[in-house]
């Protein structure tokens, strides 16, 4: 079983294999909306990958800052509570670690 790929349910995985796939989404978890011409793709530190404004988004005017700030803000959330799931999916199947948070 890869490390990257989560398990089916009922199955346990190794701590360590936990761990590799909670330091990836940590380190590599992103998000990618796209709305009015505009794509953005964000880190879940914040990190903004990628900016692409489509000549479709000209109309936008004034807004065009609003709207990217609003997708990098929704992006970024969006990847924090992707990598957030994999914390709580990771934590409560491995009682060392959930009795380490008490």
């Amino acid at each position: 079983m890869s490390s990257s790929q989560p398990s089916p349910p009922g199955s346990t995985e190794s701590l360590a294999t936990k761990l590799d796939r909670l330091a990836d989404a940590l380190c590599n978890g992103r998000a990618a909306l796209r709305e009015q011409g505009v794509y953005v793709e964000v880190f879940a530190n914040g990190q903004v990958r990628a900016v692409v404004i489509d000549d479709d988004a000209a109309v936008l005017g004034s807004r065009l800052g609003p709207v990217i700030t609003d997708l990098i803000n929704r992006a970024r959330e969006q990847a924090q509570w992707q990598v957030e799931e994999q914390v709580r999916d990771a934590a409560p199947a491995d009682p060392p670690l959930g009795s380490a948070a008490s």
